[in-house]
C-alpha cells in the first residue's frame, strides 16, 4: 500500500498570503500609474495634419489630457481643452466613455478615449497577474 505524508508549515503559508495580500495592495504605483500614464500619451497623441489642413493646432488637447488620481487604485483621464467660446471639442476628437460622437473627419485618425481606456485596462490586468503570480512563486515582489 502507497501512503502519502503531507505536513504544512502554518508560518511559511501565513507568510506567503501576507505577502500576496501586500502585492495586491501594491498594484496602484506598480502598475495601474504607469499603465494609465502609457494611456494618457495615446489619448494626447496628434495625428499627422491632413493634407491642406487650414486649421492650425494650439496644442490644447494636449495640454488639457491629464491623469488624474482620485483615491488609492483609482485614476480618471481627462481632457478638457477649452477652446473659443467655451467649446471642449468632445466628444467631436476623441469619442465619449462609450467611443461614441467623434466626428467622419477624425475616425480612425485620432485614438477613441473608450479605445485607449481598453487597451489600458487589458494590460493592467495582465500585469496584475503576473505581479501576483511572481509574488505567490517567489514569496516576494518581483
Amino acid at each position: 500500500m502507497t501512503q502519502v505524508t503531507l505536513t504544512v508549515n502554518d508560518g511559511e503559508v501565513k507568510t506567503i498570503v501576507q505577502k500576496a495580500v501586500l502585492a495586491v495592495n501594491n498594484l496602484p504605483d506598480k502598475v495601474v500609474k504607469v499603465e494609465m500614464q502609457l494611456a494618457r500619451d495615446e489619448a494626447r497623441f496628434y495625428p499627422p495634419e491632413l493634407p491642406d489642413q487650414k486649421y492650425v493646432r494650439t496644442g490644447k488637447r494636449y495640454a488639457a489630457t491629464k491623469l488624474v488620481k482620485v483615491e488609492r487604485a483609482k485614476y480618471r483621464i481627462e481632457s478638457t481643452p477649452r477652446y473659443r467660446y467655451g467649446r471642449t471639442g468632445n466628444p467631436y476628437v476623441i469619442g465619449d466613455a462609450h467611443g461614441r460622437g467623434q466626428a467622419r473627419i477624425h475616425e480612425g485618425r485620432w485614438n477613441l478615449l473608450a479605445d485607449v481606456m481598453a487597451r489600458a485596462v487589458e494590460r493592467i490586468v495582465q500585469k496584475g497577474r503576473e505581479y501576483f503570480r511572481a509574488v505567490l512563486e517567489r514569496g516576494g515582489a518581483p
